[in-house]
C-alpha cells in the first residue's frame, strides 16, 4: 500500500505500445442521498460534504484513434458530515460540532474513455462502472464501527468529462467525474437505515501518463 500511495503521489507511469499505466488522484466531495439517517437525540444537523481523496493506478488500451479502455484500482474515502448548530427558531447560529459518517472503499474502476478530437490529446468524456469493496465504516467523533450494518460492496455509474495535454515528455490529464450510487449503502436491517442511502460523490483529479510508440 505504501508503494502505490508513493507511486500515485509521484505520478510514475510507463506505456508499452498501446497500454499505458496511469496514476491519478485528488479530492472527493460525497454525501450520501438521502440524508434520512439517525442523528443523537438533540442534535440539530445540517447535511454538508465530506471532503476525502482518492488514488488511483490503471490501465488504459487503446482501441482505436478515438476510444481507450480503462481498469485499474483505487481507493477511496466517501460518506457525509451532519454539521450540528445551535438555533434561534429555525435559524442556524452557531456550529457546535460535527458528526462524520466515513467509508472508505478499495475499487475497480471499468469504463470506456472518448475522445473528442485526437487519441491522447484534447477534450475528452469518460463512463462505465466502479464497484467498490467496502474496508472501513465508522462514525466520528469516536470512531464507532458501523462496519456490520453496512454493505461490504457498492457499484456506482461514473461519467467524467476532462482535458488531457503533452507537456514536456508527460501527458497530463485534468477532469472532474461524477459517480453515482446503484446499490444501497446500509443493510436493511441496521439500526441507522432509514430507507434507501445510496453514495454521491465527486471527484476532482490530476492524472499523468507517459506515452511511447
Amino acid at each position: 500500500m505504501i508503494i502505490f500511495i508513493v507511486i500515485a503521489l509521484l505520478s510514475v507511469n510507463v506505456c508499452y505500445s498501446k497500454i499505458c499505466l496511469i496514476a491519478n488522484g485528488g479530492l472527493n466531495l460525497s454525501s450520501l442521498y438521502p440524508y434520512n439517517i439517525d442523528q443523537p437525540v438533540g442534535a440539530l444537523p445540517i447535511a454538508e460534504k465530506r471532503v476525502g481523496y482518492n488514488l488511483c493506478a490503471k490501465l488504459a488500451l487503446d482501441v482505436n484513434n478515438i476510444m481507450s479502455l480503462e481498469t485499474g484500482v483505487s481507493y477511496e474515502t466517501r460518506g457525509i458530515v451532519f454539521g450540528q448548530w445551535s438555533y434561534k427558531g429555525k435559524v442556524p447560529l452557531e456550529k457546535t460540532g460535527e458528526l462524520s459518517y466515513n467509508l472508505h472503499y478499495i475499487a475497480l474502476p471499468i469504463n470506456s474513455k472518448i475522445f473528442i478530437l485526437k487519441l491522447t490529446r484534447g477534450p475528452f468524456v469518460c463512463f462505465g462502472l466502479l464497484f467498490g469493496y467496502l474496508v472501513v465504516s465508522d462514525i466520528s467523533p469516536g470512531n464507532y464501527n458501523i462496519y456490520e450494518y453496512t454493505n461490504g460492496v457498492n457499484v456506482d455509474a461514473i461519467l467524467n468529462v476532462g482535458y488531457q495535454v503533452s507537456l514536456i515528455k508527460k501527458t497530463v490529464l485534468l477532469f472532474v467525474e461524477y459517480d453515482y450510487g446503484l446499490t444501497d449503502v446500509y443493510k436493511k436491517d441496521a439500526p441507522i437505515y432509514k430507507g434507501r442511502v445510496r453514495n454521491r460523490n465527486i471527484k476532482i483529479n490530476v492524472g499523468w501518463q507517459i506515452m511511447s510508440f
